[in-house]
């Protein structure tokens, strides 16, 4: 596991028990994190709509408890419940219909499972820079307060900070991180706007660690 892997399955593994559970983990991508988990658990259901992530997964998968499937988080049924329902930097602010996204995760989840959502705080580091190359300032702060009340509708539900950072070793490094960021989640390439204001950000050495910090919401049946 890389650094970054090993300290999500430490957030995990610190906040709910995953020992011999069933687990559905939402937008996993290609399978990072489903693959750190296999041994640790009954088995585990992995979603995501990118067609590609999700084949490339299967095709690296050698664990029989794991299934890889293609699936919207807005519109999904798989036709049972799980233990423990998981999601990882999910970017929940970008789906068109959240109410139905969370109701979704709800009918999932057994009557005493746990729901632990792991999503990028509004006040983060990361997401200011981020705020500053798309011009959106406010937006994450007023999302939050929106999906904090649509869990609510379905769910109780406590959170905690995890305290975070990404070391970058130069701003090259800085720049092909925040290319990504751009192109997955907001369909932009990065111009030579964008590179000015990271250069502007990232002047002094010092600040090539820049805090990421995420909210854990960890969610019961009302």
């Amino acid at each position: 596991m890389n650094s970054q892997t090993e300290k999500d399955i430490r957030d995990i593994t610190e906040l709910v028990d995953i020992k011999d559970k069933s687990i559905l983990e939402l937008g996993c991508g290609m399978g990072r994190i489903s693959f750190a988990l296999a041994d640790r658990v009954q088995e585990l259901t992995a979603i995501d709509i990118d067609e590609k992530a999700i084949r490339y997964a299967q095709q690296r998968n050698v664990h029989d408890n794991v299934v890889f499937r293609v699936e919207d988080l807005e519109d999904f049924d798989i036709g049972r419940k799980y233990d423990l329902i998981l999601s990882i930097g999910v970017g929940y602010m970008y789906l068109r219909n959240l109410p139905n996204a969370v109701k979704n995760i709800s009918q999932h989840l057994d009557d005493d499972g746990i729901a632990l959502l792991i999503c990028s705080s509004p006040t983060s580091e990361y997401e200011r820079v981020v705020d500053l190359l798309v011009e959106e300032h406010v937006k994450s702060v007023s999302f939050y307060n929106k999906f904090e009340k649509i869990l609510s509708d379905h769910f109780t539900f406590s959170k905690k900070q995890i305290k975070g950072q990404l070391d970058f070793s130069d701003f090259d490094e800085i720049l092909r991180c925040f290319q990504r960021e751009l192109k997955e989640e907001y369909a932009t390439d990065m111009n030579d706007q964008h590179e000015e204001v990271l250069k502007r950000f990232f002047q002094r050495k010092d600040r090539l660690t820049i805090e990421d910090d995420s909210q854990a919401y960890i969610c019961k049946h009302v």
